[in-house]
């Protein structure tokens, strides 16, 4: 396998090792019980939506914040917890945009959408996996492995005993750097909830 030219990031050249990836991250939940379980079964089960689904987006800078907030505390928990230290939240770097943005390997799963107003569909069943590198309360840096259909998307974390949090991301930039290797980043739009 071929690194990245990101540190740590290795790209999935095959479905084997996608679903080798999600047999030890299943191995990892079971042995940590007060960790969210991660799900049994196919790629397409990991996330809480099927394409049938029309969520609502609550597009307010102040949950954005709140939940990117809630997305590092959940890092740095789940860190302490495998780890058996205390560590330190994920580092913050000062660059050139107005606010800071933090560096992060957070795995994630990626969705494409169509937008309806305040709510938006999933447009079809492929769901990419990956690493959020960077993340700030207005967007996020991205790795991952499949191609979207839409520059609307759906970024999905699962925090530390949580449960799961979704927010609607606009993608700014792309680039294809292999073939199970995408590069991207994004702005965030809204936060996500399930419409009733």
């Amino acid at each position: 396998i071929e690194h990245s030219s990101l540190d740590g990031f290795e790209p999935f050249h095959s479905h084997i090792e996608r679903q080798r990836m999600l047999a030890t991250l299943r191995t990892l939940s079971a042995s940590c019980p007060t960790a969210t379980a991660v799900p049994t079964g196919n790629l397409e089960t990991m996330l809480t939506t099927s394409p049938d689904t029309v969520l609502e987006v609550v597009k307010n800078a102040r949950a954005i914040s709140r939940t990117v907030s809630e997305i590092l505390r959940s890092e740095t928990a789940a860190l302490a917890e495998f780890s058996g230290t205390k560590q330190r939240s994920p580092f913050r770097r000062r660059e050139r945009r107005s606010v800071h943005r933090w560096s992060v390997k957070i795995p994630v799963t990626i969705f494409s959408v169509m937008s309806l107003g305040r709510r938006v569909k999933q447009l079809d069943e492929v769901i990419a996996v990956g690493l959020a590198r960077d993340i700030s309360p207005r967007g996020i840096g991205l790795s991952y492995d499949q191609p979207m259909r839409s520059q609307f998307v759906i970024v999905e974390f699962d925090l530390f005993g949580q449960g799961t949090r979704q927010l609607l991301t606009e993608l700014r930039w792309v680039k294809h750097c292999d073939e199970y290797e995408f590069h991207g980043g994004g702005k965030f739009l809204g936060v996500v909830k399930e419409a009733h």
